[in-house]
């Protein structure tokens, strides 16, 4: 799935779905990480390591701690969703997800927001500025950011070990 159609297919939920796909979509690359990283991955199954548990391994195991916090801030985020009844995003939930970036993956996020937003949103002339997007649509982007960067260290790891 390229960035365009994981845009499209956020775009299609509502803030629960736009969550909790996004997850979906993230963690299936973090278990791929955990595949190549570990020696024995099928030894973990009896440990039923959940998300936290599986990046915190991750860490432990030397991947770039730079991608903990984001992660970790989306699974709360996935769980407020899974736990809340009808919980809607917020601007202050986007913010934490934003403030977990690393500075420079906040940069690449800015100076990539303006061509994401128009393959988005193609019927918008006058692109607003990320601070003022919907909360979704900022998950949005903000999901995307971390996807970047789960795949980026899962493409890394696969060429060291290659």
């Amino acid at each position: 799935m390229n960035d365009e159609q994981f845009i499209s297919v956020l775009q299609g939920e509502d803030e629960l779905g736009a969550v909790v796909r996004a997850h979906l979509y993230i963690e299936y690359f973090t278990d791929q990480i955990v595949q190549i990283v570990v020696a024995k991955p099928d030894c973990l199954k009896p440990l039923n390591l959940d998300f936290n548990g599986k990046v915190n391994l991750l860490m432990a195991l030397g991947v770039d701690p730079e991608i903990k916090e984001p992660l970790t801030v989306l699974a709360g985020l996935r769980n407020k969703f899974a736990h809340k009844p009808n919980y809607k995003l917020t601007k202050s939930e986007t913010n934490n997800l934003y403030k977990a970036l690393s500075k420079d993956d906040k940069i690449l996020l800015q100076s990539s927001y303006s061509t994401a937003f128009r393959i988005a949103k193609p019927e918008m002339k006058n692109i607003p500025e990320f601070k003022d997007l919907s909360p979704k649509d900022s998950f949005i982007f903000l999901a995307l950011a971390v996807r970047g960067i789960i795949v980026s260290t899962l493409n890394d790891i696969k060429s060291n070990r290659a």
